[in-house]
């Protein structure tokens, strides 16, 4: 079993803690995780966003791939736009297949991490997962890295008399400048 599976999994899972909520999530991998999850998302790819489809290349991205990969360029892995993303204000960021990374490798997230904003408004939280059944009959936890938006729709909320913050930012890590390797995504 591969990716696609945790991915669902992991879907699934956000699906029913989250789902009261109704987040807004942002993602790399635009398959299992939304399918599973029934959440409304992001794809930081542009296989599914026409802005981030339609955004050009960033010279970095194409510098990545003739460095890394020895390609000019890289179908499909290459798009992406973090202002519009940031600006779209997703609860919960996911920058790779589950169980994700820390350190994203697209274009969106390395953007987004160059924006004031994400080292404001975001925090990394490892949620652990319970085991899941994979279709090959093995069984399997993971623990998976997201980003969650402080006062977004999972975050801290506040009214007149109290202030309400989630379990899930409590162990959260404040990032405190960009993770930018390299300056390549």
């Amino acid at each position: 079993a591969g990716y696609e599976w945790r991915n669902l999994a992991l879907g699934r899972l956000l699906g029913r803690l989250f789902a009261p909520q109704g987040p807004l999530v942002a993602v790399a991998a635009a398959g299992g995780s939304p399918y599973g999850s029934r959440l409304r998302h992001v794809d930081m790819l542009g296989f599914n966003d026409r802005v981030i489809a339609r955004t050009p290349v960033p010279e970095i991205a194409l510098r990545g791939a003739r460095l890394l990969l020895g390609r000019d360029y890289v179908p499909g892995h290459m798009h992406g736009n973090g202002a519009y993303v940031l600006d779209r204000a997703p609860d919960l960021v996911l920058f790779h297949n589950a169980p994700c990374l820390l350190i994203t490798p697209f274009v969106s997230g390395y953007e987004m991490q160059a924006d004031p904003r994400w080292l404001a408004e975001y925090r990394c939280v490892q949620l652990v997962c319970p085991p899941h059944v994979l279709p090959n009959g093995r069984t399997e936890s993971l623990r998976v890295t997201l980003w969650v938006a402080r006062a977004g729709r999972v975050g801290i909320r506040r009214s007149a008399d109290a202030i309400e913050i989630p379990a899930l930012l409590l162990g959260s890590y404040r990032q405190p400048l960009p993770f930018q390797l390299l300056d390549l995504p």
